[in-house]
């Protein structure tokens, strides 16, 4: 899987048509459609696993901040007994502020944003053949055809 730099400096290259060789641009389209298609199913895969993780981690910081977790759970995770009395109106912003959910929420934004990038790229991808047909009837008229 590419990261999005990497997505976004391979699409800068794909997306050029090249005015003369409109044909090689034309039979070029399946294939830049199946690359991107390709890393959009990864992408989308990683956010389901991400998002799961992040549902995992809730529950068990809903645990921890309620001080229902045993020695054994604390002990697998490294995590230190919380000390203090938690209302449980508090929850919720507990979880919400801590550092390794926060960590997950921004990996699951920026799969977001990945996929967004991503399916942009295949709408421009299956617009492409309107484009080099402008192409085409723009040469015919400069060319006064």
């Amino acid at each position: 899987m590419m990261t999005l730099e990497q997505l976004r400096n391979e699409w800068a290259i794909d997306c050029d048509i090249d005015d003369l060789h409109l044909d090689r641009a034309a039979g070029k389209s399946p294939h830049l459609h199946s690359k991107y298609l390709n890393e959009l199913i990864q992408v989308k895969l990683k956010l389901t696993k991400t998002v799961f993780d992040l549902n995992q981690l809730r529950t068990k910081k809903i645990k921890y901040f309620r001080g229902e977790m045993t020695r054994e759970e604390l002990q697998e995770l490294g995590w230190e007994q919380w000390q203090y009395k938690t209302l449980k109106s508090d929850i919720d912003q507990l979880v919400e502020s801590d550092t390794d959910v926060q960590t997950i929420q921004a990996r699951v934004e920026f799969l977001r944003a990945t996929i967004y990038f991503l399916e942009s790229v295949l709408n421009e991808i299956k617009t492409r053949s309107f484009h080099i047909k402008n192409i085409i009837e723009f040469q015919k008229w400069r060319s006064g055809n």
